[in-house]
């Protein structure tokens, strides 16, 4: 068995999970029971969310100046179950909350997480948007929890437990199953080197087996995991970029981030949408030949494969890509295509490369 995953998740079919949650009523500390539930299908792919979204667009300015319970009053009132609630909260907290980029470059521990005072002055860390989110939810009757970890943010290095970031993040409880939230606007960075502020959408209710490449929590039960991961495995796993997340991308397969093999061929495998074309990218170290590699792949349902052929013995730095065709939305006409990188690996070919890696 390996030990990202176990053997009930190993079905391709299988993207969403939660857990069953309760809260010890001494202390007041949630305590996750092994009972589990699966679904082939994510929370996003089940649930139509453009019209909670667009009534959330619509909130008059005025009600952000009202007490809280008014105002999520209103954000709720088209729901029609506690997901639909989660959804609301999320997009008007991350439509109306900046992350606050300064304090975060300077590692500023005296920004206020208090939700009145993130309210106020419109902008937080992640520890900030998880109490807000807690404080909504509440308000709305639905369970919500803050979960403390860790996070591979854009300066981590494979491997290297100095450079991850401390992190905040969100989980609430309805019908028995656990979702988890990330809700901080992130920078998204355009051609130009300019950014814009965006939210990550597929953060919302994301799968467990997938946040576990990008999250770790202080807590081992809010991995959501069968088998629980150790910080090791953690920091030595494949470097995951947010789209990954984004397609609804797991790997199958390779889960490290050095991968080692005596042969020149590769095979890796991921469950992916079929809307995703999956491809790879690779770029040779100095001690490897500059020749181009072969990547073949293969789909069988939502089993994605990329082989890959080295052209010598060496090092290697593999991209994994995901190609989505764009379509003209009055004819459906592909009009073009969008690629972007999901995964990186480090790949030793041959014998001197495996022999290296054991003298270190």
């Amino acid at each position: 068995m390996h030990p990202f995953i176990s053997s009930r998740f190993a079905r391709v079919t299988i993207l969403a999970l939660t857990v069953v949650l309760s809260v010890n009523t001494t202390t007041g500390t949630p305590s996750i029971s092994p009972g589990l539930h699966t679904s082939s299908t994510t929370v996003k792919e089940a649930f139509n969310f453009s019209a909670i979204d667009s009534h959330v667009q619509r909130t008059p300015q005025h009600l952000s100046l009202q007490p809280l319970p008014r105002l999520v009053s209103y954000l709720i009132k088209p729901a029609t179950n506690d997901i639909e609630k989660a959804r609301a909260i999320a997009r008007w907290i991350t439509s109306n909350i900046s992350y606050d980029f300064e304090a975060a470059s300077l590692n500023s521990s005296s920004v206020s997480d208090n939700p009145d005072s993130v309210l106020y002055y419109r902008k937080a860390l992640a520890s900030g948007f998880a109490t807000l989110f807690v404080r909504m939810m509440h308000i709305a009757g639905v369970e919500a929890f803050t979960i403390s970890g860790f996070k591979k943010g854009f300066n981590f290095v494979p491997g290297d437990a100095s450079t991850l970031k401390r992190h905040t993040w969100n989980a609430f409880r309805t019908g028995g199953k656990t979702y988890l939230v990330d809700l901080p606007v992130y920078k998204e960075v355009e051609t130009d080197n300019s950014y814009i502020l965006a939210y990550a959408d597929a953060f919302f209710c994301i799968p467990p087996e997938q946040l576990i490449y990008t999250s770790f929590p202080d807590d081992k039960r809010w991995q959501c995991l069968s088998e629980p991961i150790t910080k090791e495995q953690f920091i030595n796993s494949v470097q995951c970029f947010g789209a990954l997340h984004g397609y609804f991308i797991t790997p199958l397969s390779h889960r490290q981030y050095t991968i080692s093999s005596k042969q020149r061929t590769l095979t890796l495998c991921f469950d992916a949408p079929p809307s995703v074309i999956l491809g790879a990218r690779t770029y040779a170290h100095k001690d490897a030949k500059a020749q181009h590699s072969i990547v073949k792949t293969t789909r069988e349902g939502r089993k994605f494969t990329v082989h890959i052929k080295f052209p010598a013995d060496g090092t290697y730095k593999l991209e994994i890509t995901a190609t989505e065709h764009i379509r003209e939305r009055s004819t459906n006409d592909i009009i073009g295509c969008s690629i972007k990188t999901l995964a990186e690996y480090n790949v030793l070919i041959g014998d001197k490369q495996l022999h290296s890696m054991a003298l270190n």
